[in-house]
């Protein structure tokens, strides 16, 4: 759009909406927000730091994901002995509610420890017995680009967006843009990969205030993307050095 963009929460006016532009005349106020789960990300970081583990107590190469909030430090304690009882029925299954017939003390104490899957391969000289933590899967399938005007409807209603809103709200602008930081755990961020110019085909529904929204994810291979309500979808573009913040 090649307007200059303005810093709008500094110089007194801290708490106010982040950025402000004007064009064709009409002011903009501009509020952002990351779309990251701080949960998910802990997780993932809890269970790149604790690697692969090996236990002589184990025949098999056990992997069991878990809830978000699950408490890795407690898991670490105790799963090692509740997978010696698995192996001892020689368990194949892959959800802990399976177990409650054969071992319900073990059925109990995975699902108190937020396990909500697990499952074992035979031993491999890269894995042998032992076992890998790693946080439940997020997202499924690989989403197409007309699966974003709904992702940003559905963001923006959730509670999680409550202090975008209200910022912009009191903004006094004639148009008041959200723009959406898309983190990785969200799937819709592949949309936002660049190697494409596509555009959604249809318009996003948006709640009171907003009537503009950007979209970038927070990687550095990432393209810009804005609906505005006199435009429609239109590609921007960041230079490279803009992302570095928004890892």
């Amino acid at each position: 759009m090649s307007v200059p963009v303005a810093h709008w929460d500094e110089d007194g006016r801290q708490g106010a909406y982040d950025l402000r532009f004007v064009i064709d005349g009409r002011s903009v106020a501009v509020e952002v927000k990351r779309l990251v789960n701080q949960q998910f990300r802990r997780a993932a970081a809890a269970a790149d730091q604790a690697g692969y583990t090996l236990d002589d107590r184990l025949t098999r190469s056990w992997h069991a994901s878990l809830e978000f909030s699950a408490s890795w430090k407690a898991v670490r304690a105790e799963i090692p002995a509740l997978l010696v009882e698995l192996e001892e029925i020689d368990w194949q299954g892959r959800r802990p509610r399976e177990t409650r017939v054969g071992r319900p003390i073990v059925h109990d104490s995975l699902a108190r420890l937020g396990v909500v899957n697990v499952f074992s391969l035979d031993p491999t000289e890269k894995h042998p017995p032992g076992f890998y933590l790693m946080p439940s899967a997020w997202g499924g399938g690989v989403p197409g680009i007309d699966t974003l005007p709904a992702f940003v409807a559905r963001k923006l209603a959730s509670q999680d967006v409550g202090k975008l809103l209200q910022q912009l709200a009191a903004a006094d602008a004639d148009e008041r843009h959200a723009f959406l930081f898309v983190g990785w755990e969200h799937m819709e961020h592949i949309c936002l990969d660049r190697g494409s110019d596509d555009l959604p085909d249809t318009d996003p529904q948006l709640p009171f205030p907003v009537d503009g929204v950007w979209l970038a994810s927070t990687t550095s291979g990432s393209r810009l993307i804005a609906w505005l309500t006199n435009r429609g979808w239109i590609n921007g573009v960041f230079a490279d050095s803009e992302w570095e913040a928004r890892q």
